[in-house]
Order: structure tokens, then C-alpha cells, then sequence
């Protein structure tokens, strides 16, 4: 699973609470992007979210709304992490599920017989 850590400009400009003029300034004064800029669709930055909250920590004396709408990215960051982490080893689980009863439903001619047990394997994965 790919956890989005990139957004366009306005997206950043946005999540930051500030226009698009702003976040461009602040990649014109050293904020680096996850990918420059061009010309054409497609083709504008990319700001790295983790980076530019670094950056902007480092280049700047937030007011009490800025750190804790800092606070929130931060947690909301986290947050992704911990589903990331947690779809992954969900996905670890169900991946061993397949090699456990892989030989069982090999021996197996009752489809309803075959279904009870990937159910009920599925099951066990999602209520751990």
C-alpha cells in the first residue's frame, strides 16, 4: 500500500491553512520539494509533507494557530503511518493464511466446505 506523502501545491497550500502564492514562496526560499516544478499539466511541484513541516519548523517562528495546526499534520501523519503499518501486516497475515491452507483446500472437492474455511480464516486475520 502506497501512503500519499506528496501533494500538489494547492493541496499543501491548503493543509497549510495559506494560498498557493504562499507555498511557492516558500519553495523560492528554501523549502525543498519532492519534485520541482514545470511547465505544462501535470507538470507542478510536489511538496513532501514531512519535509516541509522540517523546514518550516527550522525557517520559522510559528504563532500558537501555526503549531497547532503543525500538531494536527503531525498527529494526522502518525496516524497514516500506524494504518500503513497495520494494512501491512494485515496483508503479511492474510499472505500466510493462503500458504497454511493452501494444501488443505487442495484436498478438498466441497466448494461450501472450501469457502467455510477461507471465511472463516479470513475472520480470524480481521478480528486480531
Amino acid at each position: 500500500m502506497n501512503v500519499q506523502r506528496t501533494l500538489s501545491v494547492s493541496d499543501a497550500a491548503a493543509l497549510f491553512g495559506v494560498t498557493s502564492k504562499t507555498v511557492r514562496c516558500w519553495i523560492r526560499a528554501g523549502m525543498p520539494p519532492a519534485r520541482a516544478g514545470g511547465k505544462g499539466p501535470g507538470a507542478g511541484a510536489l511538496i513532501d509533507v514531512d519535509s516541509a513541516v522540517t523546514w518550516l519548523e527550522q525557517v520559522r517562528r510559528p504563532d500558537a494557530r501555526e503549531r497547532r495546526v503543525a500538531r494536527e499534520i503531525a498527529a494526522a501523519a502518525a496516524a497514516v503511518r500506524t494504518i500503513a503499518d497495520r494494512d501491512r501486516f494485515r496483508l503479511a497475515q492474510l499472505r500466510a493464511v493462503a500458504d497454511r491452507i493452501a494444501p488443505l483446500v487442495a484436498k478438498m472437492n466441497d466448494v461450501s466446505e472450501v469457502h467455510r474455511l477461507l471465511v472463516a480464516e479470513i475472520d480470524e486475520v480481521f478480528q486480531a
